[in-house]
């Protein structure tokens, strides 16, 4: 990157303005509360079609927004696509019924990535991958790390 832009560009303490870059890149970081954790090396899990990865998260809202006090966020992997769904608590119930409105209208994702809360990591969600002949999908989702997830924040 660096001997790129000095071949076209002439800019004042080019080095250091990478380096700063490269250390804010929230492509490699993610945020655990106040402090940053490093993602860690390895290949990045890209869609190349519509529902082939799906990530998805519950997000905590601000007092204000009356009963609902979550909203799951379900994201395409390729189009980036969202969908919100607002809930007063974030369970497994409601990211099953979540998943069942997304795929009755796009069809069943090849890949779902979370942060693996427990509300995608139990026997409810177990049974509803099975029964839409999916159960792999859910198994190789349940082995990856927490640390690998977060791309709906």
């Amino acid at each position: 990157m660096l001997l790129a832009l000095k071949e076209r560009f002439y800019i004042t303490k080019l080095e250091d303005k990478v380096a700063k870059f490269v250390r804010q890149c929230l492509l490699c970081k993610y945020f655990m509360g106040p402090r940053q954790i490093p993602r860690p090396y390895g290949p990045l899990l890209q869609a190349n079609e519509r529902t082939e990865v799906v990530h998805w998260d519950f997000l905590s809202l601000d007092e204000g927004f009356g009963d609902s006090s979550y909203l799951l966020v379900v994201q395409d992997g390729l189009s980036h696509f969202c969908e919100l769904f607002p809930c007063t608590t974030p369970t497994a119930y409601v990211a099953a019924e979540a998943l069942t409105l997304w795929y009755a209208r796009d069809g069943m994702p090849k890949t779902l990535r979370s942060d693996q809360g427990t509300h995608f990591r139990n026997e409810m969600m177990k049974h509803l991958a099975a029964a839409e002949n999916g159960a792999q999908l859910f198994l190789g989702l349940l082995a990856m790390s927490q640390r690998n997830g977060g791309e709906t924040e």
